[in-house]
């Protein structure tokens, strides 16, 4: 990514999320996909069974920014969307967490910057579901696993507050550097 392409991105406030399901024959092009799609921006893709709703996604993505122009974890910004995604610091732990995979599975993409939506949806075969961003108890297990929220306090909060437990772990992530 060249300087020209950082700047823009640093000074964009576009943050997008796509969601929906997806069939994944060939993992590492379905990475080139995204990656010649993304334009001068970014674009990463995360299990959506992990995303407790848009403001986890907002917060996390932003966090992600502001660490990869000071004091990055990772060599790219998309790997950096993903560390914060998860609160964790090691890749590989980040891609077992919410990496995709091959199959059929339910993603969200963050975008960032000028991204060809409408031919990256198309090429990548993604049927649209934008309620897959959002928090419900469906996806409790899977998340308390992800974060390490354990039962007590979950039991301490309420299920319901789950994001804002989520928010927390996220925003946790920078003391960890």
């Amino acid at each position: 990514m060249n300087d020209d392409a950082v700047k823009k991105i640093e000074n964009s406030n576009e943050v997008v999320f796509k969601a929906g399901v997806v069939d994944i024959e060939d993992i590492n092009l379905f990475l080139e996909v995204l990656d010649r799609h993304s334009g001068d921006g970014v674009v990463q893709a995360v299990d959506a069974g992990i995303v407790a709703g848009e403001e986890h996604l907002r917060h996390a993505t932003l966090k992600a920014i502001n660490s990869w122009k000071t004091n990055p974890i990772s060599q790219s910004l998309g790997m950096e969307i993903l560390l914060y995604i998860v609160g964790e610091r090691q890749i590989n732990k980040a891609l077992e967490k919410a990496g995709v995979a091959e199959g059929s599975q339910e993603i969200v993409l963050v975008g960032i910057g000028e991204v060809g939506w409408s031919s990256l949806i198309e090429e990548i075969g993604l049927e649209l579901d934008s309620s897959l961003i959002n928090y419900n108890e469906d996806k409790l297990n899977k998340i308390c696993k992800t974060f390490g929220i354990p039962d007590r306090e979950l039991e301490a909060v309420g299920k319901m507050k789950t994001p804002y437990l989520v928010l927390e772990r996220v925003t946790l992530l920078d003391t960890k550097k």
